[in-house]
């Protein structure tokens, strides 16, 4: 657990950093904010937690089942990611859990203006934290100070 803090804590500096690109010839500015999707193992689901940045409390991931349309039911938990550009899955803890794969049994999807972590298979019962960074939208100005 300790491990997963420094981990977490060690992101979140680099996240916090603003960062901007050109964007039809315009700076637009954004920055990153992380969230951990945080699973105890239980059946028939296991029951997971959102952590946002570095906020000590956990709150609820609002989780929900659904059938994709191969039928196949997945579990999708929101991100709180409203007004996200994107959200992307980096590291998942333990990363020797070979029964959740990205891209096969976890995965990031974007539903209207909000992003969610699906999983599905074996994937649903294990213990598992998932680090998530999505990119939002700061106000424009002057480029980012190099460092």
């Amino acid at each position: 657990m300790a491990y997963i803090n420094a981990v977490a804590f060690a992101l979140c500096a680099f996240l916090f950093v603003v960062h901007g690109e050109v964007i039809d010839g315009v700076v637009k500015n954004f920055h990153l904010k992380q969230r951990i999707i945080k699973c105890t193992e239980g059946k028939p689901l296991a029951q997971c937690k959102l952590l946002l940045d570095l906020e000590p409390e956990e709150l609820d991931a609002g989780c929900f089942e659904e059938k994709d349309k191969d039928g196949t039911p997945k579990v999708y938990c929101k991100l709180s990611g409203v007004d996200a550009l994107e959200c992307t899955a980096l590291s998942k803890t333990p990363n020797n859990n070979h029964l959740c794969n990205k891209y096969y049994n976890y995965q990031i999807e974007k539903r209207d203006d909000e992003f969610y972590l699906w999983r599905s298979g074996e994937c649903v019962t294990q213990a598992i934290s998932i680090l998530v960074h999505c990119r939002f939208p700061a106000p424009t100005g002057a480029p980012p100070a190099a460092a």
